[in-house]
């Protein structure tokens, strides 16, 4: 696993302010005391509740869509309690917006008192907030998933399970199990104790989540950190050892345990990414590209190919695959570390070119701001077996707008805010769609 640290940031707030008097409501019976929180709404202080959190009713959850704001407030304000774990099971459904954080969901303490709340991303990125409050905790993050971003983006979409508990009397856990058996925990440090009355939100974050259930379930908590000693003794030993030890260490120093192969990816190295299927007109190729998580495991694969009609060859994390004659083959991409790591593609070779003649996405306009990136999604390639190559090339242009063979794109701070730019998407030579990208 690997271990990020995340930098402390101070008196930063969202820009917006959602309200979300009903879901407020709907845990009243909570305990807890607090100041406003970024998602703009007071909490207020209560008698502290001895019974589980208000449960969504079996087969309905609770929907939250945050596509019309930064951010949006899912699950209430959760109590935090001795020696129990609040768990949050929802269902994260990204792809709703066209920003960089599009998969993410959002976790924040609130603000009690002198000390500041903190807020969490599902991406591993968090700051604190807190008007007039001085009180920091220090906030670290482990992702299991390194530096991976595709197997977090697939991860996040579906079933994630939070649980929130107590470490000690002065550390706070949000341990978050995400599909594929990746995990992410932030721990929360305060410097003499967790505050009296702090409580946690789940939102939505451009995406929309469903929170099907909210439990308690016994979670003992751990002996504080014992401190060292700050005085150093005033008497050395006067005594050396006469005997040197016998015995030698039994494994040599700098061997590293080699990192199992966990996940393999891929991807068509230009235009649009049709995963594990290809049409291929014979005497033509395709290449793709692999990846293999955890990033830091061998990322060396090998090809195999079931049918005579195309063959395959590897050249470091990618394979080309060349049509040979008409028919339908199988190639097996695998991970030489562990061939149980593969992705199976499927080609089909025709006699002759299949053009296509109409191309459709699912966003006609991006809004994107400077600085940040959107994606095109094409929706649908009519006929789908086409053995055109999609392409995008930025048609209208206007200064700091680019686009990539995949279609995604990039707005720099030089591009001026309102205006518009077209990138044209075209599928062989007769299907097209104009996509316009406004700058925000």
């Amino acid at each position: 696993m690997r271990k990020n640290v995340v930098k402390k940031v101070t008196a930063v707030s969202l820009a917006a302010t959602l309200a979300f008097g009903s879901l407020i409501s709907a845990f009243a019976d909570l305990g807890i005391t607090g100041g406003a929180n970024t998602y703009g709404v007071a909490t207020a202080a209560v008698t502290p509740s001895t019974a589980p959190s208000t449960a969504p009713t079996p087969g309905t959850g609770i929907v939250v869509d945050g596509t019309n704001g930064w951010n949006s407030q899912g699950a209430g304000l959760q109590e935090i309690r001795d020696n129990y774990s609040t768990n949050v099971t929802f269902i994260n459904e990204p792809f709703l917006r066209d920003q960089d954080n599009w998969s993410n969901f959002v976790m924040e303490t609130n603000q009690v008192g002198d000390v500041k709340g903190v807020t969490m991303r599902a991406d591993a990125y968090s700051w604190t907030y807190g008007d007039g409050a001085t009180v920091v905790p220090t906030v670290t993050v482990e992702t299991s998933w390194g530096d991976d971003w595709a197997a977090f983006r697939e991860a996040c979409a579906g079933e994630v399970v939070l649980s929130v508990y107590k470490l000690n009397t002065k550390t706070l856990k949000f341990d978050i199990k995400f599909k594929n058996d990746l995990t992410e925990s932030y721990t929360i440090t305060y410097p003499t104790a967790i505050p009296t009355g702090l409580g946690f939100y789940v939102g939505a974050d451009g995406a929309r989540i469903t929170i099907t259930d909210i439990s308690y379930s016994e979670k003992k908590m751990e002996a504080d950190p014992t401190t060292k000693p700050t005085v150093k003794p005033t008497v050395k030993p006067t005594v050396k050892p006469t005997v040197k030890p016998t015995v030698k260490p039994t494994t040599k120093p700098g061997v590293v345990k080699p990192v199992v192969p966990a996940k393999l990816t891929v991807k068509e190295t230009a235009g649009y990414d049709k995963a594990t299927s290809y049409t291929l007109v014979k005497g033509k190729k395709v290449t793709i590209a692999t990846s293999i998580s955890p990033a830091k495991a061998s990322q060396k694969i090998k090809a195999t190919v079931k049918g005579k009609v195309v063959t395959a060859k590897v050249k470091g994390n990618k394979v080309t695959i060349t049509a040979k004659k008409p028919g339908t083959a199988k190639v097996t991409i695998a991970s030489t570390a562990k061939a149980s790591v593969k992705k199976v593609v499927t080609v089909k070779v025709v006699k002759k070119a299949v053009k296509a003649k109409k191309v459709t996405v699912k966003k006609a306009t991006l809004s994107i701001k400077r600085g940040k990136t959107g994606q095109i999604n094409i929706k649908k390639i009519t006929p789908a077996n086409t053995t055109d190559k999609v392409t995008y090339k930025v048609t209208k242009k206007l200064n700091g707008v680019s686009v990539d063979k995949f279609g995604k794109v990039k707005v720099t701070k030089k591009a001026k805010k309102g205006k518009k730019a077209t990138v044209t998407v075209k599928v062989g030579k007769k299907a097209s769609k104009k996509v316009t990208i406004k700058v925000k």
